[in-house]
C-alpha cells in the first residue's frame, strides 16, 4: 500500500529536518559563545539574524451563487443542485486531454505514462468534496454503518499521530469522531465500499422523489474523469490545475514540503472545511490537498488500447486515489499521481468527491 511509501517519505524528511535543526543549533551555540567572548573582550561582532520568510496569505475565494434547478431532471450542459443535500454538481462537458505525466516531470512515478484520452460523453462532479454532513444524512436516514465502525477486515483506521508524526493504526476512530468533524468538513475514514454505498442511497432517493431519471446515477469517478476534471476539461498538462507549482498557500497540504518553486509555507496537521481555496476553471475546489479522492476504478498498468471514453481498469485488488491530501508532500498533490490501496481500507486523509452519470 502506497500509504506506508508516503508515510516512510514524511518521516524520513522530517528526521532530516531534525538534524538540519540540530546542526543549526550547535552552530548558533557556537556563535552565542564566540559573541559572548567577544563582547566581554571589548570586541564587537556583526552578524545578520536570519530572516524567516512569511508565509504568502492565501487569495482570497469567492463562493459562486448556489445553482438553481430549471428543469426537473439533470439535462446536460446545466450545472445540477441536489436540493435535499444542498450540493452542487457542475456539467464537464465531453473532450480529450493528455493523461499521465511528461517524463520531465519532477518526482513522477513510473505508473503516470502520458497518453491521450478521449471522453466522448460529459459528466456531472460534485464541486465541493464529499462533506461529513452528507455522509451523516446518509446514515440517519439508512442506518448504514461504515467499514471503521464494523471493522470490516480486522483493522482499524490509519490516522496520524503528531506527536510520533507518523501513522498508526486505530481501533476507535471512525468519520464520526476524527478530528476537524464539522459539517462541512471533508469526511474522512470512509472506505471505497462506504462510498458506493452513499453513491447508492442518493440515487435511490433521488429517483424516488422525481428529481433523476431511471438512466441517471450516481457514483464515484474513474481515473479518467477525475484527472480530466482536474486539468480543466483538458486545458492544461502542468502538475497541478493552477501551474507548475504548489505551496500551503494554494491548498491543505504539507506546507514543509512544497513543490517547484512554492516558498516552505505551514502545515495544519487536519483538514479544513471545503471551498477554502480558489477552484480551478471548472469551478471544482480542494483538487489538490484536503483529502484524497476515491476514484471507481481497480489500479492496472495504464492500457494504450483504452484511449477512447476509457471505463479504467475493472480488475485487481486495489483501488485508486486522486489529488493529494492535509497530509501529504507536494509531490503526492500532483494531477497524475496514482494512489492505491484495498477498498475496505480508511485513514484520516482519505475521503472523496462523487459524480453524476446518464447514460
Amino acid at each position: 500500500m502506497d500509504l506506508m511509501e508516503r508515510n516512510s517519505d514524511m518521516i524520513y524528511k522530517n528526521k532530516s529536518n531534525l538534524s538540519r535543526a540540530g546542526a543549526v543549533n550547535g552552530l548558533k551555540i557556537v556563535i552565542l559563545v564566540l559573541v559572548t567572548a567577544g563582547i566581554l573582550s571589548g570586541g564587537i561582532f556583526y552578524f545578520q539574524k536570519r530572516q524567516i520568510t512569511p508565509s504568502i496569505p492565501r487569495l482570497p475565494v469567492v463562493h459562486p451563487t448556489p445553482v438553481v434547478n430549471t428543469t426537473q431532471f439533470p439535462q446536460s450542459g446545466q450545472d445540477w443542485r441536489v436540493e435535499s443535500l444542498g450540493m452542487t454538481l457542475k456539467w464537464i462537458a465531453p473532450g480529450e486531454f493528455l493523461m499521465g505525466s511528461p517524463g520531465t516531470e519532477a518526482k513522477r512515478r513510473d505508473d503516470e505514462w502520458q497518453h491521450k484520452v478521449d471522453i466522448l460523453e460529459g459528466y456531472w462532479m460534485s464541486q465541493f468534496e464529499l462533506r461529513h454532513r452528507d455522509f451523516q444524512a446518509f446514515t440517519q436516514s439508512s442506518g448504514y454503518l461504515s467499514e471503521a465502525e464494523r471493522q470490516i477486515e480486522g483493522y482499524g483506521t490509519w490516522v496520524f499521530d503528531p506527536q510520533k508524526k507518523e501513522i498508526l493504526q486505530s481501533l476507535e476512530a471512525n468519520w464520526r469522531n476524527l478530528h476537524a468533524n464539522g459539517p462541512d468538513h471533508p469526511v474522512m475514514a470512509i472506505s471505497w465500499n462506504d462510498v458506493v454505498a452513499f453513491c447508492e442511497w442518493l440515487t435511490a432517493r433521488e429517483r424516488a422523489n422525481g428529481s433523476l431519471q431511471d438512466n441517471q446515477y450516481f457514483t464515484l469517478p474513474t481515473e479518467s474523469q477525475w484527472e480530466y476534471a482536474c486539468r480543466n476539461a483538458g486545458s492544461t498538462t502542468t502538475p497541478f490545475h493552477f501551474g507548475e507549482s504548489l505551496g500551503s498557500h494554494q491548498a491543505n497540504m504539507n506546507g514543509y514540503f512544497p513543490y517547484g518553486d512554492a516558498p516552505r509555507g505551514i502545515f495544519l496537521h487536519t483538514t479544513e472545511p471545503v471551498g477554502q481555496y480558489p477552484p480551478n476553471a471548472l469551478g471544482l475546489y480542494d483538487m489538490h490537498g484536503n483529502v484524497f479522492e476515491w476514484c471507481l476504478n481497480q489500479y492496472q498498468p495504464y492500457d494504450p488500447s483504452q484511449a477512447l471514453n476509457p471505463a479504467d481498469a475493472e480488475m485487481g485488488d486495489l483501488r485508486c486515489y486522486r489529488g493529494g491530501s492535509w497530509f501529504d508532500l507536494g509531490e503526492y498533490c500532483r494531477t497524475a499521481y496514482r494512489g492505491k490501496t484495498p477498498p475496505s481500507d480508511r485513514s484520516d486523509h482519505l475521503g472523496a468527491r462523487i459524480v453524476l452519470i446518464q447514460e
